[in-house]
């Protein structure tokens, strides 16, 4: 059974260059809504949950397949613009 998610109500688009986690963070302030709803709405740990530590959840380094196509259905940017 797949799951379904929503698209946001507000697309922005992120800027050349710039890291997933910022452009996300920025998308919550436009959204003015927290950052970790944003995660929930895409799939993404806010962090790794094997460990209680703060360490970086593994999206923010390289995204799967899987995360890259929620992304961009939830989003509307292409899957290219988020690799890059």
């Amino acid at each position: 059974m797949s799951t379904r998610h929503r698209t946001m109500p507000i697309r922005c688009a992120p800027q050349p260059g710039e890291a997933l986690d910022s452009w996300l963070e920025f998308t919550a302030a436009r959204l003015t809504c927290p950052f970790t709803d944003v995660l929930s709405a895409l799939g993404l740990p806010n962090r790794e949950t094997a460990t209680a530590a703060l360490v970086l959840p593994a999206w923010t380094i390289r995204l799967t397949r899987d995360e890259r196509a929620v992304i961009t259905a939830v989003t509307g940017i292409a899957e290219d613009v988020l690799t890059a």
